[in-house]
């Protein structure tokens, strides 16, 4: 029996008892208050690498999905175990949270599921999953889901320079080191990654089992250079909108075809 299947058998045996002791006193026994129902939408499989920038705003954005029907499991790695709860999860998403095991099949755990997320992408995870290295299972199975074709979701605050926090990267820092972020990110959205804020996990995960990319905005510049595709990549954009009669660079161009992005004026 699981934990999960243990606490809801204890609870049973409680409003049980409770009934039997009402029934023995001449009291009246209430009504059972109607159960919520169940989720019946697409399943997802929730993957903590650790706490990072933006994980409140990612437990909302799951507990959303839960309100719109998905069934929300987890699987946790050691270091966010420690640093988030089990049970702070398990509150958000209404699911399992999975026991993580080593020798586990990460194609099977897979199957059952739709969608993978990653409600808080952390920097040393958007590192090793950049040069292909997965060190937890959490990581093992982004890697995998992504060779499965699985749609792959990330909330990118945590690896994302651009958040501006010093436990990932700050504006007063070296730029070598935050070019260095902004690779791992561009590289994972090459991977196929949709990396996007944290308040937009909800949309993002449907759009992707809908087959929407993210929206491409217009960009307001009139000069389109490296730096604007590999954003564009990062936030897993296909496609770089801007206005007819932009200069695009020479790197640009270079950087777009590299990174798969299609420049389109307008």
């Amino acid at each position: 029996m699981t934990p999960e299947q243990e606490r809801a058998e204890i609870a049973r045996i409680a409003a049980l008892v409770a009934e039997r002791v009402r029934e023995a006193l001449g009291q009246p026994v209430p009504e059972p208050a109607p159960s919520a129902p169940e989720p019946s939408g697409p399943r997802a499989l929730a993957l903590f690498t650790g706490a990072a920038p933006g994980l409140e705003t990612a437990l909302l954005q799951l507990t959303e999905l839960r309100r719109l029907g998905f069934q929300i499991d987890s699987l946790l790695a050691p270091g966010a175990t420690a640093a988030i709860g089990a049970e702070r999860v398990r509150a958000a998403t209404g699911g399992v949270v999975l026991a993580p095991d080593a020798a586990a099949d990460v194609a099977a755990l897979l199957a059952p599921y739709a969608l993978v997320l990653v409600p808080a992408l952390t920097r040393h995870a958007a590192a090793g999953l950049a040069v292909g290295l997965a060190d937890i299972l959490a990581a093992e199975a982004i890697w995998q889901a992504l060779m499965l074709a699985k749609p792959v979701v990330a909330a990118r605050n945590g690896a994302d320079p651009a958040a501006d926090v010093p436990a990932v990267a700050t504006r007063r820092g070296p730029e070598a080191m935050r070019r260095v972020l902004e690779g791992h990110l561009a590289r994972l959205a090459e991977f196929g990654v949709r990396l996007v804020d944290a308040g937009e996990l909800a949309a993002a995960a449907r759009q992707a089992l809908e087959g929407a990319g993210p929206a491409a905005p217009m960009l307001e510049r009139t000069v389109i250079t490296g730096e604007d595709v590999r954003q564009a990549a990062a936030a897993g954009q296909s496609c770089l909108l801007a206005a007819a009669g932009s200069v695009v660079t020479h790197v640009a161009r270079e950087t777009a075809e590299r990174l798969g992005v299609r420049i389109e004026l307008r």
